[in-house]
């Protein structure tokens, strides 16, 4: 079994400014917006809160969890070396797209192309979520695909 390095992505991710975990971090996605407007869009995504990439084997199709040599859950914090993060504003409200590498482990030894086609079948995609702390109105899509 070899652990394959894939990427989980979502495109245009519009966050729902009504629905935050907390003040604190309402206020630092208005701070988000208030950069981006005024031209500092590197610094606005720097201001976003902390991003964790969470997945969960209940999301794919059923039997998915049995095909893999870790079947748990997880989480991870993104960072510059695990994702690639962009931000946009649309309406007063932040709009990210976030690319997030882990690595997943077949049971079996699988060629890329096998891998590509379970993760398809199994609707693999539908195990990662990334939050901040906050729900989304709507995003552009989803897709996870096998990098190595």
């Amino acid at each position: 079994m070899k652990a394959r390095l894939v990427e989980w992505s979502i495109v245009g991710a519009a966050i729902n400014m009504e629905d935050v975990d907390s003040d604190e971090i309402a206020a630092a996605l208005r701070e988000c917006v208030r950069l981006h407007k005024e031209g500092r869009a590197e610094l606005a995504r720097k201001a976003l809160p902390p991003l964790r990439f969470e997945w969960d084997w209940s999301n794919a199709a059923d039997g998915a969890r049995k095909l893999f040599a870790s079947p748990d859950d997880f989480f991870l914090l993104l960072t510059e070396e695990n994702s690639t993060v962009s931000l946009s504003v649309s309406r007063d409200h932040p709009v990210i797209s976030v690319s997030a590498r882990f690595e997943l482990s077949p049971t079996k030894n699988l060629s890329r192309s096998a891998l590509t086609e379970l993760i398809d079948d199994r609707e693999l995609v539908y195990c990662g979520f990334v939050s901040g702390g906050w729900s989304y109105l709507q995003d552009e899509g989803q897709e996870l695909r096998v990098i190595s």
